[in-house]
C-alpha cells in the first residue's frame, strides 16, 4: 500500500499540469469486478480541504488503486479500497495527500430501536417519545437516582407506583401521613416514575427511579414558602436524593422571595439539582420558584411542539420546554386521568434528569442542568428564545452528546496554517439560559485561574479599510454561575496589525479589562482564529468586546460586542 501511495503522491506533481482540462475525472467510475469492494466498513471517506484541492486528491487516490465510488457536495468522497487493504491504515496513509483535510472507515450504523411496552395505556402517553424516553430505556430507566416530590403527597397505594416511593414527609400537618389528598402529586408522581413493563396503566420517564413524597400542598392543591422551603432544605440533606420536582408556583411578579431564593441556593450547594413549572398564566413572566436562579424554569407544549396557550414564558427565566397538555398518568384510588399544565411538563424534565443521571452519575448538578439545556430540541426560532427556552427536553440526545467523545484520527504530520493562531483552550461544557433580571452574587469570588487584566478602556473606534472584518461569536448567549463560555472569530485584516484583543466588562462595572491578546503575523488578507474562553464567577449581565488593532503605520481599529448573561 505504500509502495502505491508513493506512486500516486509522484503522480500529484503532475496533477496541477492538467486538472482543468480533464473535466471528465469528475465523474465515479465504475466498481471492477475484481475489486471485492464492500462499501460499508470496507470504504473510507476522505473529507477534502476545499473545491480547489478536489481533482487533485482524487489523482492521488485513484494513483493509489482506491476506487472513489460517489463524490459528496461537501468537498469530500467515498472511496472503495481492495478487500485485502485495511481501512484504517489507508486512512492514515492518505493524510500524507496534500489537500486532505481527514479520512476515516466508512462505519456501519444501525437503527436504534425503541425498547417495547406491555402497558395497556402506553399508547396514550404522546410525551414519552415526544422527548425520547423509549430509546433511552435500553440503556437506563433510571435506577440508583431518587427525584423528590414537592406537591400534594403521592398516594403509594397506587398500582403503577406500588414500591415507588421510599420516604414520605408532611409539612402541611407535621406527624400525619403524606398521601395524596388533592391528586396532583400522584399525577406528577406517575409522569416521573410510573413502572413500566408491568402490565397495566403507563409508564413513567424514569419507572426505574425512587420517589420522595414531600407533602407541602393542602386537600385543595394550597402550602406556603415556609413548608415549601423547609422541604427543599430537608431534600438537600437527603443526601441520596438530588432531584427536586416543584409542580407548584406563587404570584407572577413578586419581588423574588428571599425564603424560596434562600433555600434553593442552599440545594444548589449541596449539589441538588431543582426544577419546577413556569406557570399557567400565559404571561411573559415565570412563577415562583421557577423564576429564581439556579432554577431550571419548564413550560409547557402540546403533541404538535407549539407552546401551550396556558404556559408562561419569557426570555429571563424560562430555560426549558416539555409536554404538558392531555398528559395521561396515575391518580390516587388505581385510577389514571389526562390533565394539562406546565405542572405535567416539569415532571417530564425531573424524569429526563433522572435517566441521564443515572447513565452518568459522574455528573455535578450544575453539569445536568447545562446537558439538559444545550442538547434539547430546538423549536420556534433558531436559538434560545424566549417562547422555548432552549427548546423541547431530550435525554436521548442528551446521552448520544455525551457519547460523541472521539473524533476523527488526525494527519500525523499535519500542515499548520502559518496565519492560524492556536487555541490553548479546551471547549466549554454547554451552558445554559441566562436571568438578566437575576441579582449578581455580592460574596461570589473572582476566578483564582485568570489572570489579572488591566483596567484599560478601549480606544475610540476609528475608520478602517472596508477589506478589513472581524468577526465575533460566543457559544452561548447564556451560562450558569461557573459554566463556561467560548468566544471565537475570524479576523481577515486589510492593514498590517499587531494582533487582537478581547475585554470583558462585568456585571455592575463600567470599566473594560483586556483579558487576552491574540498575537498574529500581520498578513494583509490572511485569516488569523482566534478563541477565549470565559468563565464567569457572578450572575448578571457580562459584556464582551474584541478589538483589532492596526500598527502605528496605519491607525485604526474595528470592534465587535456582544453579551453574555449569567444565571
Amino acid at each position: 500500500m505504500k509502495t502505491r501511495l508513493s506512486r500516486a503522491l509522484a503522480a500529484l506533481a503532475l496533477a496541477a499540469l492538467f486538472v482543468t482540462a480533464t473535466p471528465a475525472m469528475a465523474l465515479a467510475r465504475l466498481l471492477p469486478s475484481d475489486n471485492q469492494l464492500a462499501i460499508r466498513g470496507s470504504a473510507v471517506i476522505v473529507q477534502v480541504t476545499d473545491a480547489a484541492h478536489m481533482a487533485a486528491v482524487r489523482i492521488a487516490l485513484e494513483g493509489d488503486g482506491a476506487v472513489i465510488t460517489t463524490t459528496f457536495r461537501w468537498h469530500a468522497y467515498l472511496v472503495g479500497i481492495p478487500a485485502a487493504d485495511d481501512p484504517t491504515q489507508f486512512s492514515v496513509l492518505v493524510h500524507a495527500i496534500p489537500g486532505v483535510k481527514y479520512a476515516q472507515r466508512n462505519s456501519i450504523l444501525h437503527a436504534t430501536a425503541a425498547v417495547q411496552t406491555n402497558d395497556p395505556l402506553f399508547g396514550r402517553q404522546w410525551g414519552l417519545p415526544d422527548i425520547g424516553a423509549p430509546t433511552v430505556w435500553a440503556q437506563t430507566e433510571g435506577s440508583g437516582v431518587s427525584v423528590a416530590v414537592i406537591d400534594t403527597g403521592i398516594d403509594a397505594t397506587q398500582p403503577d407506583l406500588t414500591g415507588q416511593v421510599v420516604l414520605f414527609k408532611n409539612y402541611v400537618t407535621p406527624g400525619a401521613s403524606a398521601a395524596d389528598d388533592e391528586g396532583h402529586g400522584t399525577h406528577v408522581a406517575g409522569i416521573i416514575a410510573a413502572i413500566r413493563n408491568n402490565g397495566i396503566e403507563g409508564s413513567g420517564t424514569a419507572p426505574k427511579a425512587k420517589l420522595y413524597a414531600l407533602k407541602v400542598l393542602d386537600s385543595t392543591g394550597s402550602g406556603d414558602d415556609a413548608s415549601v422551603a423547609s422541604a427543599i432544605r430537608d431534600v438537600a440533606d437527603l443526601t441520596p436524593c438530588k432531584i427536586i420536582s416543584m409542580s407548584l408556583g406563587g404570584p407572577v411578579g413578586g419581588s423574588g422571595d428571599p425564603v424560596l431564593a434562600s433555600a434553593v441556593a442552599y440545594a444548589e450547594s449541596k449539589g441538588v439539582l431543582v426544577i419546577a413549572a413556569a406557570g399557567n398564566d400565559g404571561v411573559t413572566t415565570l412563577s415562583y420558584p421557577a423564576a429564581l436562579p439556579g432554577v431550571i424554569g419548564v413550560g409547557a407544549i402540546d403533541s404538535n411542539n407549539q407552546l401551550a396557550s396556558f404556559s408562561n414564558y419569557g426570555p429571563a427565566d424560562l430555560d426549558i420546554v416539555a409536554p404538558g397538555v392531555n398528559i395521561l398518568s396515575t391518580i390516587p384510588g388505581g385510577q389514571t386521568a389526562s390533565w394539562s399544565g406546565t405542572s405535567m411538563a416539569t415532571p417530564f424534565v425531573s424524569g429526563a434528569a433522572a435517566l441521564v443521571w443515572s447513565a452518568h452519575p459522574e455528573l455535578t448538578a450544575t453539569q445536568l442542568a447545562s446537558l439538559l439545556e444545550s442538547s434539547a430540541q430546538d423549536l420556534g426560532a433558531p436559538g434560545v428564545d424566549q417562547t422555548y427556552g432552549h427548546g423541547l427536553v431530550r435525554p436521548d440526545l442528551a446521552l448520544a452528546a455525551l457519547s460523541q467523545t472521539t473524533t476523527p484520527t488526525p494527519p500525523p504530520t499535519p500542515t499548520p496554517d502559518p496565519t492560524s493562531t492556536p487555541d490553548p483552550t479546551k471547549t466549554p461544557d454547554p451552558t445554559t439560559t441566562p436571568d438578566p433580571t437575576k441579582t449578581p452574587d455580592p460574596t461570589t469570588t473572582p476566578d483564582p485561574t485568570t489572570t489579572p487584566a488591566p483596567t484599560t478602556t478601549p480606544a475610540p473606534i476609528t475608520s478602517m479599510p472596508a477589506a478589513t472584518t472581524l468577526s465575533l461569536a460566543m457559544s452561548t448567549a447564556s451560562v450558569r454561575l461557573h459554566g463556561t463560555t467560548t468566544l471565537s472569530g475570524v479576523l481577515t485584516p486589510g492593514v498590517l496589525h499587531d494582533g487582537i484583543r478581547v475585554y470583558v466588562m462585568e456585571p455592575g462595572s463600567k470599566v473594560w479589562k483586556l483579558k487576552k491578546t491574540v498575537r498574529t503575523t500581520g498578513v494583509i488578507g490572511g485569516r488569523t482564529r482566534w478563541r477565549y474562553v470565559l468563565k464567569p464567577t457572578r450572575r448578571g449581565t457580562y459584556k464582551v468586546r474584541v478589538r483589532f488593532l492596526a500598527t502605528a503605520k496605519r491607525k485604526g481599529s474595528v470592534s465587535r460586542t456582544l453579551s453574555l448573561r449569567v444565571k
